[in-house]
């Protein structure tokens, strides 16, 4: 398909084509869930305002979404991709990839040509696999834009084997150890017990319990916790199961939460956005371990492929026989 044959869509035409946007994302190079139009419009909704927006698509010439690319302005010279790293793990631009060749060029003609007052774009939270990294860099930078590219953080994942002992036998001994002690010990004293909630309204009426769990992790969490990125998660995280993608855990002892962890389930995949226990109460029984080891062993169970911590690299992720893959920040300068 030659250049100028696709027609580029404004924010309104993008947002009625939301069954269409989600589909692309799942057919996409770098499938995330962050894409999705679910999470995006929650959190354009709760950290923007309309006149920030600069959400645009590319249709084809069977007038099929082909690309969207997910923008707002930070100031009036400044383009930044939705979602904003401190709640994203994953973003990326969304294109067909059969297409992307064809495509980034467009994409450069359009910022070029058609968005002529922006002087920096920020494209965070790249995957190390992604085409932005590599064709829309080698595009930008032959344009003359000064492009820079940071090592953000890393991502650590588990390759899940086929069954739990298969798991088991790839940790570090002295993990191992610890961690069948764990499993055997915890309710010799107490009763314990699991919960997996996964409809909207399950995951509704206990995301309370879910932010207080979180908080009472530590200090830093505790203050993460804003009015606004509260009122986002009450959007987007039911918006989410109801796409059956959320699974909330909680793991509670004599019938109190003890600890909890919220993953999301897609394609494949488990995926740990947060987790939070009470330290004070349970710390010393080892619950969030436990409710962990718990989760993937539920993954494999399932036949998941891949349990992906995201984004941090914090010292206990390395106990449970990690990988790290690295996540990636470029910044675009306009001369």
């Amino acid at each position: 398909m030659s250049m100028n044959s696709y027609r580029i869509i404004n924010q309104a035409e993008v947002l009625s084509r939301q069954a269409e946007w989600q589909a692309l994302v799942n057919r996409s190079s770098n499938q995330t869930i962050f894409l999705l139009p679910a999470y995006q419009i929650a959190w354009l909704k709760h950290f923007t305002t309309p006149d920030q927006l600069q959400l645009n698509g590319f249709v084809d010439q069977e007038n099929n979404l082909v690309a969207i690319l997910p923008f707002f302005w930070e100031d009036n010279q400044t383009l930044r991709v939705i979602g904003a790293a401190d709640l994203s793990d994953y973003l990326d631009l969304v294109i067909e990839p059969s297409l992307e060749t064809e495509i980034y060029p467009e994409i450069i003609n359009f910022l070029e040509t058609k968005i002529p007052t922006w002087q920096t774009l920020k494209l965070e939270s790249l995957p190390q696999t992604s085409k932005t990294l590599s064709i829309f860099k080698t595009l930008s930078e032959k344009k003359g834009w000064l492009v820079s590219q940071k090592e953000q953080t890393l991502c650590p994942v588990i390759l899940l084997p086929q069954t739990w002992d298969e798991y088991l036998a790839t940790l570090e001994p002295k993990a191992q150890q610890n961690f069948r002690r764990l499993l055997k010990t915890i309710g010799a004293e107490d009763e314990i017990s699991y919960r997996c909630l996964q409809t909207p309204t399950e995951v509704t009426n206990q995301i309370d319990s879910f932010i207080q769990l979180h908080q009472a992790s530590g200090t830093e969490k505790k203050e993460f916790w804003t009015p606004e990125r509260e009122a986002f998660f009450k959007k987007a995280i039911p918006a989410l199961a109801a796409e059956k993608m959320v699974r909330l855990y909680f793991l509670d002892v004599d019938g109190q939460p003890a600890a909890c962890l919220l993953l999301f389930e897609y394609h494949n995949q488990f995926l740990l956005y947060n987790s939070g226990f009470d330290a004070y109460r349970f710390g010393h029984l080892g619950v969030g371990n436990a409710l962990l080891l718990h989760t993937i062993k539920e993954a494999i169970s399932l036949g998941r492929t891949r349990y992906d911590f995201m984004r941090g690299s914090e010292s206990y992720k390395s106990l449970f026989g990690v990988t790290n893959e690295v996540v990636y920040d470029l910044e675009i300068k306009r001369n």
